[in-house]
This record gives C-alpha cells, sequence and structure tokens, in this order.
C-alpha cells in the first residue's frame, strides 16, 4: 500500500484529507483567514470535479496537491487580496497573468478570493497548455470565433478543462507559451500586456532557473511602456553549475544593471557586495574560476547510479548534500546552498528596473520549513 493510500484511510473524505494535511502546513498558522476563506472554494471544487467520470484523473491530482499548492501561494493570494482592496472601485479593472502556473490552481483561487468588478480577466501561462486556437471554432452566423468548452484529452499537454468550468466566478483565459523564447514573450506584451484596459500584475510561483529572469524582463518591459504594473515573484531552483561547463555560460542582458546583466558566472563565481543603492561586483581570480570548472567537470563525470543522486531536485538542481559524505557536513552545505539561493534572489532583484516611481524589495515568508526557499520579489510602480 503505497503512502498517499495509506493517508487516505485517516479520513472520511477527499475535503477532509486536504483540510487534515493543511492544518500541519505553516500557511495555516501565518494566514488562519485565508485559509478559512479557502474552505468553501475547495469544497465547491470537489462537488464540481470529483464526481466527473470521464475526468476522474483531475480530481485525483487536485486533491494530491491542492495542499502544497495553497501552502506555496498563501503569501501572494494574501498580499492579492490587500492589493484590490486598496484599488478604487471606479479604477480600471485589473488584468493578472500568472506565468507558468502549470494546472493553474493559482488562478483559480484568485477567481474566487477576488472582487469581481476589479479584475478584467486571469490569463495562466504555461508551454504545457494546448495551442492558443486549439480549444476554438467559428459560427457561420457569426464573425468572430468563440470558445468551445472541450473535455480534455489524452495527449502531453495540460488539461484547460477546469480553467474553463462555469464555476470560477473570475474568467479565467490560459494561454500557451514558452517564455524562454523572445518572440513569445513579445506576443504576451503585444497581445497580452498592451491590450490591457487597466493596470497588470503579474504573478509567478516557484519559477525555475532561467524562468524567474524572463518574468522579471517582462515586468520591465511593461512598466517601459508607461503601463501600471505589479509584480509578485517566488523564485525557485538555481540555474545548474554544470551550466559554467558551457563555451558560454549564460548571460542574461539588462542594461540598467552594472556589466550590462548577470549570468552563472556571477552567481557562481562571483562575489557581490551591496552597500545602498550601489552594487559593486568583485571577480574571483581566473585561477578560483579554474577550480570551480574542474569541480564541476568531476561531477559530470560519476557513475550513473550515483549522479541519480546527486542530480536530485534542489536549490541548484543538486541533491542537499552528498550521500559519501560525513553527515556532519550535511549543515555547512545546506547553509551554502541557502546562501547561494539569496544571493540568487538578491540579483533577480537587481533586474528589476527603478523606473520613475518604481519601488522593488525582498520578503521573506516562511511557507517551507525544510528548505530555504522562503523569498519573494515584490515590485511595483
Amino acid at each position: 500500500m503505497g503512502r498517499d493510500e495509506r493517508v487516505d484511510d485517516l479520513y472520511v473524505n477527499d475535503c477532509d484529507r486536504i483540510f487534515g494535511k493543511l492544518s500541519v502546513l505553516p500557511s495555516c498558522k501565518l494566514y488562519p483567514d485565508l485559509m478559512e476563506m479557502c474552505d468553501p472554494i475547495i469544497r465547491q471544487w470537489y462537488d464540481t470535479f470529483a464526481f466527473d467520470k470521464e475526468n476522474s484523473q483531475l480530481w485525483k491530482r487536485m486533491r494530491r496537491n491542492i495542499p502544497k499548492e495553497l501552502n506555496e501561494s498563501a503569501f501572494i493570494l494574501n498580499e492579492m487580496m490587500k492589493h484590490f482592496d486598496a484599488i478604487d472601485k471606479d479604477s480600471r479593472p485589473v488584468t493578472i497573468i500568472d506565468m507558468c502556473s502549470g494546472v493553474g490552481y493559482l488562478s483559480m483561487f484568485l477567481s474566487h478570493l477576488l472582487p469581481e468588478e476589479k479584475v478584467s480577466r486571469i490569463i495562466p501561462i504555461d508551454v504545457m497548455f494546448p495551442a492558443h486556437n486549439a480549444s476554438k471554432k467559428k459560427d457561420s452566423n457569426e464573425e468572430e470565433t468563440q470558445e468551445v468548452l472541450e473535455k480534455p484529452k489524452s495527449g502531453p499537454h495540460l488539461s484547460i478543462y477546469h480553467l474553463k468550468s462555469p464555476i470560477h466566478p473570475i474568467g479565467i483565459y490560459p494561454r500557451r507559451a514558452n517564455i524562454k523564447k523572445g518572440r513569445e514573450l513579445r506576443q504576451i506584451t503585444e497581445y497580452l500586456i498592451a491590450r490591457a484596459p487597466g493596470p497588470v500584475v503579474i504573478l509567478g510561483v516557484h519559477l525555475c532557473k532561467s524562468l524567474s529572469v524572463h518574468t522579471i524582463r517582462l515586468f520591465n518591459t511593461t512598466i517601459q511602456r508607461n503601463k501600471s504594473a505589479t509584480l509578485f515573484l517566488k523564485p525557485c531552483c538555481l540555474p545548474g553549475r554544470k551550466d559554467l561547463q558551457r563555451r558560454e555560460p549564460p548571460f542574461w542582458e539588462f542594461e540598467h544593471m552594472q556589466k550590462g546583466g548577470f549570468g552563472v558566472k556571477t552567481l557562481y563565481c562571483e562575489e557581490i557586495d551591496q552597500t545602498g543603492d550601489d552594487a559593486k561586483e568583485t571577480h574571483s581570480s581566473s585561477k578560483d574560476t579554474a577550480i570551480e570548472m574542474k569541480k564541476n567537470a568531476r561531477l559530470l563525470t560519476k557513475p550513473k547510479d550515483r549522479d541519480s543522486q546527486v542530480n536530485k531536485n534542489n536549490g541548484e538542481g543538486e541533491s542537499r548534500h552528498d550521500h559519501n559524505h560525513n553527515p556532519d557536513q550535511r549543515l555547512p552545505k545546506s547553509n551554502q546552498k541557502n546562501s547561494l539561493f539569496s544571493k540568487w534572489v538578491e540579483l533577480l532583484l537587481d533586474a528589476v528596473h527603478l523606473g520613475d516611481g518604481v519601488t522593488r524589495r525582498i520578503e521573506h515568508c516562511p511557507v517551507q520549513l525544510n528548505h530555504f526557499q522562503n523569498q519573494f520579489i515584490v515590485a511595483t510602480n
């Protein structure tokens, strides 16, 4: 019997199971009012999706993932409610962009928690969604295409059936895009940002590696178009050290930053000393860089059975500790990764362009007790 099956036996129904798991997560104590507001939302999802025989796998996934997703999104959900409380009712409605949304839990919760009159639409974006016009057909009596709600089909794509459900008070309009491609990021700017009737809020929860960089790039482009914008970003795992082995390691250009941007070498081979508004970078010697690259070369040449342990998921695509090391060495290595992650978040913050009226900050919220990825970037103009 699997772990999930043993856990299921402890609860009468799926909702009890979800709330039971939520009760031991940090967000339950940090945001009790939010958890109380989410209770009827989850129960409505249960009534809608749990008994849909044609889409039975959807609820099984939701039942398993909702506690984790709500816990990690709680800070942004809480900040979003405060943000919209401060918006005047007569203001133009806000467009919400949920970057790399995955299944779309954050968008779904926001649809139920935010005031309808203040939101134009919610647009979750993910590379695994079906093509933008895949679920549309044209009515011979109408000039424009009409969206058609279809049951999800088997295949490599994420289903959008649950996102298009009429139970969501605020309309959710999923869109497929690979934000690592400049052309598709520009399309988001031209077709979603530029055409938004009012301010824009850009969200990103657990964006791995360069996905956080491209989300910040989108925010910078938005404010440079004199558009009112707000950013809530929770970065995730770091770029891998193995990228140091490439002839040209990844480097992301931001003209307003010293040295014109930052890259993998900035993270692993350079030290940053930020004093006030000035950021000074001190390069390590070429000898130190060579040592770093040799070290990573050895990691890449380890046997496959050890690679499977070394490359497990964590802060930078490596395990938190090498299983061949002394257990007493685990804490220092964990602290090292914590320091690297903080450095990564500081680099991302520095990439946010400080235009007229733009403010940026790092917020710490301990939603993950056993990990160090508890820093959020908040920026607005």
